[in-house]
């Protein structure tokens, strides 16, 4: 059974920056070094992440400058299956980027900081979920697959 994919919202890739050792650092990490998951991504998302973290007030706060955060949004979008986002046939397409990724996807986890995001019921396309709650399911799904190897 395949894995659902995740999206990460412009919340998580802000936190990711700004502490790296949070729970939305850890889970870009992994990531980024382990591809522990399918991250999925449309291109309006990936614009709207790299405007979030080149934004001056996020900049202040990071050791890194706007050339190694560019670099760092853009090693997501080439590692992430990019998504075309859906539209509706009237050029009217969904407002907030990350649920268009998670449409696109036909179902995906959107892991997110937004309470508006968060208080969202779950959909046919998507679930809204804290970084630290899909740590808890990666830390799962690896305990499971290692118990599985050392019966085999």
């Amino acid at each position: 059974m395949k894995a659902t994919p995740i999206v990460f919202d412009a919340t998580v890739a802000v936190d990711a920056l700004l502490r790296p050792q949070g729970p939305a650092g850890s889970l870009v990490r992994r990531f980024l070094e382990l591809r522990e998951f399918e991250l999925v991504s449309t291109e309006a998302l990936l614009e709207e992440i790299h405007l979030a973290a080149t934004d001056p007030k996020v900049l202040a706060c990071l050791d890194l400058d706007a050339a190694e955060v560019e670099r760092w949004v853009v090693a997501l979008g080439v590692l992430a299956t990019l998504v075309d986002a859906p539209g509706d046939g009237t050029g009217q397409d969904c407002e907030e980027p990350a649920l268009a990724a998670a449409a696109a996807a036909g179902e995906a986890v959107v892991a997110t900081l937004d309470p508006v995001l968060l208080a969202r019921p779950p959909s046919e396309s998507f679930e809204a979920v804290r970084p630290e709650v899909l740590l808890e399911v990666l830390e799962a799904r690896g305990a499971a697959e290692a118990s599985l190897g050392r019966a085999i």
